[in-house]
């Protein structure tokens, strides 16, 4: 937290107002010293840790070392972190403002890789309605916009779309990031997460070949954006 606070700080004593001012005053160092010293204390209190909002390379890696650590260690990406990168914040701005922030493309790729590998184990949205009226500040003052990014209703079509259909994970992978993966770290599993006898029929049914437009509008969120 000192560093995102002395960053801030910084940033805004020298007048910086701009939306690519949010993700320079949370630096990807901040992250990985935070996983760390979650990690340790977990190895020391021998107890589970899950690493939520996973955004960057660093902190990836640091998962990744530890993984093998007779640790209970899982982690999560959320979709906008897999689908943005700075370079989106010119177009978008505020609406993708989200904590911890977009990152670089190389992070983006990493992050994917992650999934793909299994040492993200879950997908998930930290869905954050926010008015439009609040994220239009952020235009003049990224400062004043809040920090989050609807997605409860888009996070399957989204990582069907760019994860499944763009071959980026199978469809077993897919199954294990959203159901069975939460299932299991919930303590819910086989009773959730699996199709089998004595499971709950929790089913949703996807056609693959059938196409949509992402509308704020038309979303059942009391939200009125949508950065998709």
């Amino acid at each position: 937290w000192g560093i995102v606070k002395q960053s801030t700080e910084k940033l805004k004593d020298e007048g910086r107002k701009d939306p690519e001012a949010h993700p320079e005053s949370r630096p990807a160092i901040a992250e990985e010293e935070a996983i760390s010293k979650a990690i340790l204390f977990s190895k020391r209190a021998d107890v589970p840790l899950h690493i939520y909002h996973l955004s960057s390379e660093d902190g990836l890696n640091v998962i990744k070392e530890n993984k093998d650590c007779n640790i209970d260690l899982t982690s999560e990406v959320c979709v906008h972190h897999l689908l943005f990168n700075k370079e989106d914040m010119e177009d978008l701005g505020p609406y993708i403002k989200a904590n911890p922030p977009i990152r670089s493309k190389k992070d983006q790729e990493s992050l994917w890789k992650g999934v793909k590998n299994g040492i993200i184990d879950m997908i998930s949205t930290d869905h954050w309605p926010l008015p439009k009226s609040n994220k239009e500040k952020g235009w003049e003052n990224i400062w004043e916009a809040g920090a989050g990014v609807p997605g409860l209703e888009t996070r399957i079509p989204l990582i069907l779309t760019f994860g499944v259909e763009e071959n980026r994970i199978s469809i077993k992978k897919f199954v294990e990031l959203i159901s069975e993966n939460p299932a299991r770290r919930l303590g819910l599993y086989p009773k959730k997460g699996a199709l089998a006898v004595g499971s709950d029929a929790d089913i949703t049914v996807v056609n693959l070949d059938d196409t949509m437009e992402i509308k704020a509008e038309e979303m059942f969120s009391k939200c009125d954006q949508t950065p998709y």
